[in-house]
């Protein structure tokens, strides 16, 4: 029983036995469909515990994720840096094949996409976005009308992210979760505050804005993960495809790290994005507003 724990390490540990960065492990492994982000915390999927993947409680960290010593992290690394050419090189499927696979509706898995940001509404028809270019879709238009129209790689049915977002339209959980392995971080960072429109957040602060938000009509998600990256943002906007994230006053210094990152994926995408922090406050109305209109956003 000792060998088999012994053999057992963390994603951290594994990711410095290889000489490499621990968060591109981790987007790596998301990539890969081992490991699912939920509610900040990282989630094992049924791929992940077949890889030999499995949980371990400690008293400082709660529940995390541990990996064989022997897990191939080279295979991982070079099949991310396929080009989009190489990655995305499968049979090209419909939305109607999408819908068959999840059996819902083709017009769900369309609005599934829009809100994940993958797509947008033409004056008729869907337009490829930056991030659906990402995850292997194909701008197409109709020979006889021009009505542009998008086809995807096969792969996307492999799609972690695709997956989660269509089982959470349909009220179900892609992930086998239990309270108690966010314990730990709910403890410590629990949303506490309820906005009127039911959501939870982290501050006053970002109660503020989700209430703006709520009152003007604006459609909005509160901690939405996009892509298949391992960072939420505070508030994203779908109909707009923006973001507005708060910058709290007392982030620490991963947290500062980490907002370095999330510019960097916003830059990538094309997602134009609001930073809000607590100065702003005092000028909600004229920023935001300033800011929506800016996304073609009608405001009060």
């Amino acid at each position: 029983m000792s060998n088999a724990k012994s053999s057992k390490i963390s994603t951290t540990r594994l990711a410095s036995n290889n000489g490499i960065n621990k968060n591109e492990l981790f987007s790596k492994l998301a990539e890969h469909g081992y490991i699912l982000r939920q509610d900040n915390m990282w989630i094992l999927t049924p791929k992940g515990s077949n890889a030999g993947g499995s949980y371990v409680n400690s008293d400082d960290f709660g529940n995390y994720i541990v990996w064989s010593q022997d897990l191939d992290v080279k295979s991982l690394l070079t099949d991310g840096t396929l080009s989009a050419a190489e990655k995305f090189n499968n049979r090209k499927i419909s939305v109607k094949d999408i819908g068959k696979h999840y059996q819902i509706a083709p017009s769900t898995v369309l609005l599934v996409l829009y809100e994940l940001g993958w797509i947008s509404r033409y004056i008729k028809g869907w337009h490829v976005t930056p991030m659906g270019t990402t995850n292997g879709a194909l701008q197409r238009h109709v020979d006889a009308t021009g009505v542009p129209y998008v086809l995807w790689d096969e792969l996307i049915l492999k799609n972690i992210n695709l997956s989660e977002a269509i089982y959470n339209a349909n009220g179900k959980s892609i992930g086998n979760s239990t309270d108690k392995s966010f314990s730990t971080f709910r403890q410590k960072f629990e949303a506490k505050f309820r906005c009127l429109d039911g959501h939870y957040v982290r501050s006053e602060a970002e109660m503020l804005i989700d209430n703006w938000l709520y009152l003007n009509n604006i459609s909005h998600a509160y901690e939405r993960a996009l892509n298949l990256y391992e960072i939420q943002f505070s508030f994203y906007l779908p109909v707009a495809r923006c973001c507005i994230e708060y910058i709290s006053p007392d982030l620490p210094q991963k947290k500062l790290e980490e907002l370095e990152i999330k510019r960097k994926i916003l830059q990538e995408n094309e997602i134009d994005t609001l930073f809000f922090s607590n100065s702003d406050l005092d000028n909600i109305d004229n920023i935001l507003n300033k800011f929506l209109l800016k996304q073609k956003q009608l405001v009060l």
